[in-house]
């Protein structure tokens, strides 16, 4: 098996400066958040609007509230509906969203929800997935909601690379959604050549000058990447 050809590459990012940069690579799409150290949070409003306006790519919006967990119960789930109405009058591509039960499983009733009220957006599940009780079991329950566009995902492992072989079973059981984050760089980035039938690869510190989360995307790496992926 051979990594299929042209995944698609998705950054992190945060500010004007890494869409300006964005724009100008012509990467795939962005993620927009806001407290990456916190694993991601959803950014205000302002910063929304502004800049989803400047993106000439498409822009996947965080929806998550908090970084203690992926539980909501109904007042902050509320809130987060709420978010989701704003994000819909932006120019935002789609949301990143995931919510767990308990007892650590998809909570489908706050899934259908979030459909329900996406709107055109399309909608990522993300890592919450990574942190159920039955990992494939979970990916074949989000494999069954055609609304979900895409599953970010790191293999039920903190690392990737670590996960490579659930990878590998997830993308069989839900073809060309995957999306592979979480310690992904140029170095290890041949490592996942056996993973096909995927959609892309997340990339947070490791495309930034230094790979430090407090400076600038590194350009030159960001095309070295693109190279990879597309050849």
């Amino acid at each position: 098996m051979t990594r299929r050809n042209n995944c698609h590459l998705e950054l992190i990012v945060w500010n004007k400066a890494d869409i300006l940069i964005a724009n100008e690579l012509k990467v795939d799409r962005v993620e927009l958040v806001v407290n990456l150290e916190q694993g991601g949070l959803t950014p205000k409003r302002k910063v929304i609007k502004e800049l989803t306006k400047l993106a000439t790519i498409p822009v996947h919006v965080m929806l998550r509230l908090k970084n203690s967990d992926f539980y909501y119960n109904e007042n902050e789930f509320n809130k987060l509906l709420k978010e989701l109405n704003y994000i819909k009058k932006t120019k935002a591509t789609g949301i990143v969203f995931g919510s767990l039960t308990l007892d650590d499983k998809i909570n489908e009733d706050q899934l259908k929800q979030i459909i329900k009220h996406k709107g055109n957006l399309e909608l990522t599940y993300h890592r919450a997935v990574d942190v159920t009780s039955k990992y494939l079991q979970s990916i074949k329950t989000l494999s069954e909601y055609l609304e979900i566009n895409y599953v970010l995902t790191s293999g039920a492992y903190n690392l990737a690379l670590d996960g490579l072989d659930n990878l590998i079973k997830a993308s069989d059981i839900i073809n060309n959604k995957i999306i592979v984050g979480s310690g992904l760089s140029l170095q290890n980035l041949d490592h996942f050549n056996n993973l096909k039938n995927i959609y892309g690869f997340h990339f947070g510190s490791s495309i930034r000058i230094e790979q430090e989360l407090d400076k600038d995307l590194n350009k030159s790496e960001i095309k070295l990447i693109k190279e990879k992926l597309t050849n």
